[in-house]
């Protein structure tokens, strides 16, 4: 995907919904509970930080990129660290969108099971490209271990690649079955799994320490 036209796409959604946001009512829902009800209402101003974020992302990651230690093996990868920062770009652009869906009440959306699908679609992305995420320190599953040795990295990226696809097809089927208890239980299998990556990445740096 061209950085070019996507730059002024990020540009032109930020200028179109900060001007939009004076159309909304005076007070809007701004939280929402895990039933998808709103338990608090505010200001519209307090949507400008999420309206900006997408424009703060793609810019961000660009930064991050450059002042890498590891800039060289990025650049090797265009393409995969390129992928990571529109897709993270476009997250957050279509949860502003559906914000506003919301508040002037367009349609009805359970927020909760709205965020569940679109973590899973997420996961599901960033599940098949994780294996070729270049070693760096700002994208992928950092642990002390992988960033000390390139086959850690590459076996930990390979492994958290089929635990994203996997969570990333049960936040789908909780946005499917609307049910926010299985909701619940998918949010601690990903913590569970957090876990989990540290320690098989640990686990295979002490076995590769090992065999040297």
């Amino acid at each position: 995907m061209k950085k070019n036209w996507f730059s002024y796409v990020v540009w032109v959604f930020t200028a179109v919904f900060v001007a939009c946001m004076f159309f909304l009512p005076e007070t809007v829902p701004v939280h929402w509970n895990m039933q998808g009800v709103v338990d608090r209402y505010g200001s519209r101003y307090e949507y400008l930080f999420l309206i900006l974020l997408p424009l703060i992302v793609y810019y961000g990651m660009d930064f991050t990129k450059k002042i890498d230690p590891k800039y060289e093996n990025i650049k090797k990868k265009g393409d995969v660290y390129e992928f990571f920062k529109v897709l993270m770009t476009l997250v957050f652009m279509a949860i502003v969108i559906v914000l506003y869906f919301m508040s002037f009440e367009i349609v009805k959306i359970n927020s909760t099971l709205f965020i569940a699908l679109i973590m899973g679609i997420m996961f599901i992305a960033l599940g098949n490209y994780m294996p070729k995420v270049p070693q760096n320190y700002y994208l992928g599953i950092k642990t002390p271990w992988a960033l000390e040795n390139e086959e850690v990295w590459r076996k930990t990226h390979r492994m958290g690649g089929h635990i994203f696809v996997l969570l990333g097809v049960c936040f789908c089927i909780c946005a499917l079955m609307s049910s926010s208890v299985v909701l619940a239980v998918v949010v601690a299998m990903t913590l569970v799994s957090v876990v989990f990556l540290y320690v098989y990445s640990y686990k295979v740096f002490k076995k590769l320490g090992k065999e040297e």
